[in-house]
């Protein structure tokens, strides 16, 4: 059985299948958690944007035009919706009581356990390299950081990227290039070992 593509299964959700707009739920829903995840840092945070994401989907989806792919008008509403949430969060921060201070003894009481055989001194060089790389990446600007995300975490194309961002496909590349050197400046210590 072929399988729908986007366009076929939006004509169908405008004619009001319900069912179709939950296969493009289906299809979508984790890439959009993973690049709120990654903009936002915060799962409860990227699973409010992702509701929010599919909620405003359903309402405009007649709206939605159909020289753009399905998949890059999502991430765009999905942009929009992290730079506010990001806008709001620097103007007041919030800070969980649950979360555990960093170096804390209940640090370690609070990870889930790791069922792989690998020794805790590779585990903790593994968490170290990715707190690097993540905190790297946190502090590039909001536009680099999302250019990086959708270009090397969801695989799209410096097209799909600029009509994503709203800006030229060499502004893309100007972004990414921009991106590398800072990311490679701030982890050149791990790049020469």
């Amino acid at each position: 059985m072929t399988q729908l593509s986007d366009i076929q299964i939006v004509k169908k959700a405008i004619d009001g299948d319900k069912g179709a707009f939950n296969e493009l739920m289906n299809r979508y829903e984790k890439p959009i958690l993973n690049f709120a995840y990654r903009l936002l840092s915060s799962r409860t945070e990227a699973e409010d944007v992702t509701q929010e994401v599919f909620l405003r989907a359903y309402k405009n989806i007649e709206k939605f035009e159909f020289r753009a792919k399905f998949s890059t008008w999502l991430f765009k509403i999905a942009r929009n919706l992290c730079l506010n949430k990001l806008r709001h969060t620097f103007r007041f921060p919030t800070f969980s009581i649950n979360k555990p201070l960093k170096g804390s003894e209940r640090d370690f009481q609070m990870q889930i356990e790791d069922k792989k055989q690998v020794s805790p001194s590779s585990n903790l060089l593994k968490k170290e390299m990715q707190d690097t790389v993540r905190n790297a990446l946190g502090s590039l600007p909001k536009t680099q950081k999302i250019a990086v995300i959708l270009r090397r975490y969801e695989d799209m194309s410096y097209e799909e990227i600029s009509e994503i961002m709203g800006c030229s496909v060499s502004a893309v590349k100007s972004l990414l290039n921009r991106a590398k050197q800072a990311l490679k400046n701030k982890l050149s210590y791990y790049v020469q070992k």
